[in-house]
């Protein structure tokens, strides 16, 4: 996920600098995009200063990285990281959050809610890009991503109901439901045959 670090976050007041190694850090292991906002910002230059040579480095490599990376894709939606304690809110193509509440969700594994867990998982990982696939499973193995079973049709909508309660449940979870007749608008005679 893109994650866009406004600048007033790198100011010496600001006093979050455990924090901001704890978010640049998943940036430096690859699990989300990092940026700042201005791209180029003093006050982003001198925390990075004041850091030493080894924390200053794997800091620029995550900037570095997640710079790369946006260039090759394209984001849909990104988490702007902003200075101060307020509730998530959405912005346009964005989830606006505070420090404290970017942790907590960043760190959190992505819900990929599925119909039927073992063979719809298998779905999405053979229609999946060669390049993607991997990535996926390189994602579920760290814990950065869950395939999880929804419990089937009658199930699912509950659960994004509660998802929809949250901005940070909302944007942690995509879904993937199917049908099983063979034409629109017909109902499968096949009950739980797949």
């Amino acid at each position: 996920m893109k994650v866009i670090l406004e600048a007033s976050l790198f100011e010496p007041a600001g006093a979050y600098a455990l924090e901001m190694l704890t978010l640049l850090h998943l940036g430096f292991e690859g699990r989300h995009l990092m940026t700042t906002d201005p791209l180029e910002d003093a006050r982003v230059t001198l925390w990075l200063a004041a850091r030493g040579d080894n924390e200053s480095r794997t800091c620029q490599l995550a900037f570095e990285t997640g710079l790369r990376e946006q260039s090759r894709t394209q984001s849909a939606f990104s988490v702007r990281v902003q200075a101060g304690v307020f509730p998530p809110r959405v912005g346009r193509r964005e989830l606006i959050l505070s420090l404290p509440d970017a942790l907590v969700f960043l760190r959190s594994a992505f819900r990929v809610l599925l119909e039927d867990s073992s063979r719809d998982r298998e779905f999405v990982l053979a229609i999946a890009k060669p390049e993607w696939r991997k990535r996926l499973l390189e994602m579920e193995t760290r814990g950065w991503l869950r395939f999880e079973h929804g419990g089937g049709l009658s199930r699912m909508p509950e659960t994004v109901c509660n998802a929809k309660q949250s901005p940070l449940s909302g944007h942690s979870l995509w879904i993937l439901f199917d049908s099983d007749s063979l034409a629109p608008g017909i109902p499968s005679t096949r009950l739980g045959v797949s």
